[in-house]
């Protein structure tokens, strides 16, 4: 009987270990992809304007809390950090996020969203559907606000790779600048900030907006204003990409300075958090949110794969074959100041977009009741009351004709 060693049998359990990994870890990661592109698209179709923006706002803590995005990935670190260190096993520190994410979603099973009228949708094939999707790229809006989540996401990538190096870097090249504190209580410190940062802004940002927005509340003396959600966000990006050059450059001056500058990131990038879904859904056709949000979401993942080997590649070069603390610090330095031009990239398209934004939301709010408008009812009989029928085409015609008249604006 043949018998195999037992090195091979345990290495063979580590390779079917690292196989089942790695397979749950690309199905939660398309589970979240798919989620990240339906959900926001489900609670548009469910609330509008004012509840829209508050619902899309609390989505973002599902991301804050299970640390999925990025941009949040490291407060769930601190979290998981801490039950490893209490001694509990080492896989109760994965489970946290993902657990905790389930919460907020528990929510939509309460809603009831059973429309009041059932309509047959007119299936669509793959040519047609691509070639629809590919027309969204015809509003300007559209491909601005791709511009704005592929640009801003290739800086936070970059930024999320290597800034926590650097930071171990500046605490080995002037230790005295950070009041003689550990390196998890300096990480946990700023992260803590940060995120103090965007809880704060969320709601004010939103409140600001859509006040703004409707010419109410403090703004109750101006008109309505269309354009307030991509005025507040350009706002914001300026101010978090100004707050990333200092916080890079304060970083080995002062640590107070250094969390002042990370309170400020957050603050900036809460009203890209709390406004950039819905002003993309708001310029988008009903029947196109969900193209829309895909799109977006694939170019950005496709633009910043390259992020991490591009800044580190900078970093290699600026720092050559030297060792030592202060030149790690500063090749660190510059090569994270370097993405943070995508960052003021981001910043300049949202400015642009605030010249299109208005007449794109029109258009599509148009287009929107156009399709909800003129519907043709499939199970009518072809025989039927003459006077209904004549009605309807009627109807019909002079809907044909305000459209054409109206493209000529």
């Amino acid at each position: 009987m043949l018998r195999l060693p037992a090195s091979s049998f345990v290495d063979f359990r580590r390779l079917l270990s690292k196989k089942i990994f790695v397979t749950f870890r690309a199905l939660s990661t398309g589970a979240y992809s798919i989620s990240g592109v339906l959900v926001p698209v489900m609670v548009a179709d469910m609330f509008q304007d004012r509840a829209l923006g508050i619902s899309l706002m609390a989505l973002t803590g599902c991301d804050i809390i299970s640390g999925f995005e990025n941009k949040f990935r490291n407060f769930v670190g601190i979290i998981s950090s801490w039950i490893v260190t209490s001694g509990a096993p080492w896989q109760s520190g994965l489970v946290v996020g993902p657990l905790l994410s389930i919460i907020p979603l528990l929510g939509l099973l309460c809603v009831d969203n059973r429309p009041d009228k059932v309509k047959n949708i007119e299936g669509r094939s793959i040519q047609k559907s691509l070639r629809g999707a590919l027309g969204l790229f015809s509003i300007k809006s559209v491909v601005l606000q791709t511009a704005v989540m592929a640009l801003d996401m290739f800086h936070v990538v970059a930024y999320g790779f290597f800034f926590p190096s650097m930071v171990l870097a500046a605490m080995d090249a002037y230790p005295e600048v950070f009041l003689g504190q550990s390196y998890t209580m300096v990480t946990t410190f700023f992260i803590v900030i940060k995120l103090a940062g965007t809880v704060i802004g969320m709601p004010m940002t939103l409140w600001f907006a859509q006040t703004w927005r409707h010419g109410s509340g403090l703004c109750s003396r101006y008109d309505e204003n269309l354009r307030a959600f991509p005025i507040v966000m350009s706002a914001g990006a300026l101010l978090k990409s100004c707050a990333y050059v200092a916080a890079f450059l304060l970083l080995a001056v002062s640590y107070p300075a250094f969390l002042v500058a990370m309170f400020l990131i957050g603050f900036g990038a809460a009203a890209g958090i709390s406004l950039g879904m819905q002003s993309m859904i708001m310029v988008a056709p009903t029947n196109s949110r969900t193209s829309a949000v895909a799109l977006a979401r694939l170019i950005a993942g496709v633009v910043t794969t390259p992020a991490a080997q591009l800044i580190g590649l900078i970093s290699d070069t600026l720092r050559g074959d030297s060792t030592l603390p202060y030149d790690r610090f500063h090749s660190y330095q510059l090569a994270l100041l370097c993405s943070v031009l995508f960052a003021f990239a981001s910043a300049l398209c949202d400015v642009i977009l605030v010249f299109f934004f208005k007449q794109d939301c029109e258009r599509a709010e148009y287009q929107s009741k156009e399709e909800e408008d003129v519907s043709v009812d499939e199970s009518s009989f072809l025989i039927g009351s003459p006077k209904v029928r004549c009605e309807s085409l009627l109807e019909a015609s002079v809907r044909s004709r305000t459209a054409t008249a109206s493209s000529y604006y």
